[in-house]
């Protein structure tokens, strides 16, 4: 099979000729697993020049118009050959890839902060989150409502302590040494809970959710970040992303805990100065000098600012190459997802994403500054971003 691919304003045109079979249909395949990555979730087929299709190349569409249309978009046929029409025809389908073109998809949003194809949407303009830093050895009830990241574990057992990241009833955390994450859902009456050494607690909702498509190598974690306190206008905000990786940096704790059998030597331990610092940071992070999980999807979490000594304090890393912007950010990794278009809420996407796959992998995110042989930062290609000022009060609670 010969296929043509012209990129429309409102998605993907897809010219096709000769058999659409089970020996071809990988072509097909492999052009809508792309437009499913790239967001192009409106893709039309011309099969006009399509003179033979089987069953297999049949299911094949149907697979399609089911995926498609669980993202908010569709499958249609603008151009059918009689072979093509008469098959439709037999099974009863010639009405299903209707082609119904000049529809606008519901809410298109206004523009975003990051040009073109990056659309912005209200969520509530009284949205925001308020700041709760917990001391060591405080527990936290994650539930619904409640975003968080930091070092901590599920149990009160200061030695097993990992890298947590929660947001919207799902905590997960990945213990020194361990494989996969392990995470927590909350269900009926049930909250996960977690004891931390140190971290962030964001309580409240988002305000606005950005959408955003960039070809490699992609959008930095800080350009993300610059851009929703820029549409927001204040000196700090919180985030939480889901998106295709172009690549993460960051690390998590190595096959031993930080020393101390109890919270406040852990927190002791991960406060100092030097725990970040190279070469000894070697000594207890399992850290990679490249950038790894790419073409993965990622839920991240945190928190930016332009105020690195403000209530966040020592929770703050420097983002991208200026001074001026702070950050800290979890990010969790899975095999990668398509995720709806347009406007869409967080927790409905954490409930699908969970529901279908396991994490993989969880890291703090850092920005390798070292000069020729540094990594870089984060960066991404498509995805969700949701953000919601930081509020004036601490939400602090159990």
């Amino acid at each position: 099979m010969h296929m043509e691919r012209v990129e429309e304003k409102t998605g993907w045109l897809l010219i096709l000729h000769g058999r659409l079979d089970a020996a071809h249909g990988r072509n097909l395949e492999d052009e809508m697993e792309d437009a499913l990555r790239q967001g192009a979730h409106r893709v039309a087929l011309d099969m006009g020049g399509v003179d033979f299709m089987s069953s297999a190349g049949l299911r094949i569409l149907l697979r399609y118009h089911k995926a498609l249309g669980a993202l908010g978009g569709e499958l249609v046929l603008r151009r059918t050959s009689e072979f093509v029409r008469d098959m439709l025809a037999l099974v009863g389908m010639e009405s299903l890839f209707s082609a119904s073109e000049g529809q606008d998809g519901g809410d298109k949003g206004c523009p975003g902060p990051w040009g073109d194809g990056a659309p912005s949407y209200l969520l509530d303009p009284a949205g925001g989150f308020c700041l709760d830093l917990p001391g060591a050895g405080e527990e936290r009830l994650l539930g619904p409502g409640v975003w968080g990241l930091g070092l901590g574990a599920f149990d009160d057992a200061p030695t097993s302590s990992g890298e947590i990241l929660a947001a919207e009833g799902y905590a997960l955390m990945h213990s020194p040494g361990g494989g996969a994450p392990d995470f927590m859902a909350a269900a009926g009456s049930f909250v996960p809970t977690v004891h931390f050494a140190s971290g962030v607690i964001l309580r409240g909702k988002p305000s606005h959710c950005f959408r955003f498509v960039e070809a490699l190598p992609g959008i930095p974690l800080s350009l993300l970040a610059r851009g929703a306190l820029k549409a927001l206008g204040g000196p700090g905000v919180a985030l939480a992303l889901v998106a295709e990786t172009a690549g993460l940096v960051g690390a998590r704790l190595g096959s031993s805990s930080p020393e101390g059998d109890d919270w406040r030597a852990v927190a002791r331990r991960v406060g100092q100065e030097d725990f970040f610092a190279f070469p000894a940071v070697r000594d207890h992070l399992a850290y990679r000098p490249e950038k790894a999980y790419d073409r993965h999807l990622a839920l991240v979490v945190g928190v930016a600012t332009t105020n690195p000594v403000g209530p966040l304090g020592a929770q703050g890393r420097p983002l991208g190459e200026r001074e001026e912007l702070w950050g800290h950010f979890h990010g969790a990794v899975f095999p990668f997802r398509a995720i709806p278009q347009g406007r869409v809420e967080l927790p409905g996407v954490l409930e699908k994403l969970f529901d279908a796959v396991a994490p993989v992998g969880l890291l703090h995110l850092l920005h390798d500054r070292r000069p020729i042989s540094g990594a870089g930062e984060s960066a991404f290609l498509s995805g969700a971003l949701w953000a919601g000022p930081l509020r004036e009060g601490k939400g602090r609670g159990a």
